[in-house]
């Protein structure tokens, strides 16, 4: 698990169908809307987790695990990137990062695309982030 230490929000990514084949079960975001008066306004790491997977169609044991985080965290958003929506945040013009869309259209390795965009996402929303098959 990896924690960001810069607050802000990310957008949301929902977006397709959400009907999946059968034995397959669909992850959503869930967005939680911050209470009015709050104790916690020095908060460093906000409150989101975030998780990647090739698809929002997921067997049964790693939507058991998106449950498990979303039960534990419940004051917590869930954001799930599947792959077109971490393609699409790479893609995304960056004043930091002026060549990492070029650079991740050089990455063959889904793998360390995924890296990369964990970082990414971590270095400008903040929250956490955690495998998908985990909890």
């Amino acid at each position: 698990m990896f924690i960001a230490w810069l607050p802000a929000s990310a957008p949301s990514l929902q977006s397709g169908s959400r009907s999946c084949s059968e034995g397959l079960f669909y992850v959503s975001d869930r967005e939680i809307k911050p209470p009015l008066r709050t104790s916690d306004e020095q908060r460093v790491i906000p409150r989101v987790i975030y998780s990647t997977g090739h698809s929002r169609c997921v067997v049964a044991r790693l939507h058991a695990a998106v449950m498990r985080w979303q039960k534990l965290f419940p004051d917590h958003a869930y954001r799930f990137y599947d792959d077109g929506a971490r393609e699409r945040e790479l893609q995304q013009p960056s004043h930091s990062f002026p060549h990492l869309a070029a650079v991740s259209r050089c990455i063959h390795s889904e793998t360390m695309k995924a890296d990369i965009w964990r970082y990414l996402v971590l270095w400008k929303y903040g929250g956490i982030y955690t495998d998908l098959d985990t909890a």
